[in-house]
This record gives structure tokens, C-alpha cells and sequence, in this order.
């Protein structure tokens, strides 16, 4: 009976490291356009090639006086820190502000035909 769970444990270990290795080895480039989520779903979106990882370090910055973009950006760090635990610094943007890998939270450039929701 002992071997018999053993066997068992044996290939839902298989199971599992297969599992794993056919998921990550998906060829990215070619992902479905139409597979990009994002909500609110914008009315372009170009797959390019490269990627953005957050890391630990990774810093928000926000505009000095956009009371909305700070909201916005305090929320998405605490999304962040929910759930993958980084609690990530937010700045106030300036044009001297290093940007390099940083999430900055604008609306300037924004199109004014968009309105407040844009």
C-alpha cells in the first residue's frame, strides 16, 4: 500500500513538472492581440517586443499637483504590495526625475477630447 502512494506522489509530481515546462515555454511574441486585458480596453494596443518587470526597487513617480494620479498611483501600489508584497516608494515627477525603469503617472499630452475619464 506504501508503494502504491508513493507511486502515486510519484506522477502527480510528473504531472506537475510537466505541466509547468509546457506553460512557460509558450512563445510570447506571438500572443493574441485580442488576449491583452485591460481595463479601461484601450482603442489601439502594439505588441512589441522587450518587458517590463517590477522589482522591489521599482519607483511610482506622479505628478507634483494631479490630486487624481496620486489617488490612482496609492492605489495601484497597494495592489502591488497585496500581492507580491513590494512596497513601492512614490515620487513626485519632475523633468529630472530618472525615469528608467519607474511607472510614471501622468495626464499631461493627455487628449482633451477624451474628457475627465480619459
Amino acid at each position: 500500500m506504501k508503494v502504491r502512494k508513493h507511486i502515486i506522489k510519484l506522477l502527480n509530481l510528473i504531472l506537475v513538472t510537466f505541466l509547468i515546462i509546457i506553460t512557460s515555454c509558450t512563445d510570447q511574441s506571438n500572443v493574441n492581440k485580442n488576449s491583452i486585458n485591460i481595463i479601461p480596453k484601450p482603442l489601439k494596443v502594439e505588441a512589441g517586443n522587450g518587458s517590463f518587470t517590477i522589482q522591489q526597487d521599482t519607483k511610482i513617480f506622479v505628478e507634483t499637483n494631479n490630486k487624481e494620479a496620486k489617488d490612482v498611483a496609492k492605489y495601484f501600489a497597494d495592489r502591488i504590495k497585496t500581492v507580491i508584497g513590494y512596497d513601492l516608494t512614490i515620487e513626485d515627477y519632475d523633468t529630472k526625475s530618472n525615469i528608467d525603469g519607474a511607472i510614471l503617472f501622468t495626464t499631461s499630452d493627455a487628449d482633451t477630447k477624451l474628457g475627465d475619464e480619459g
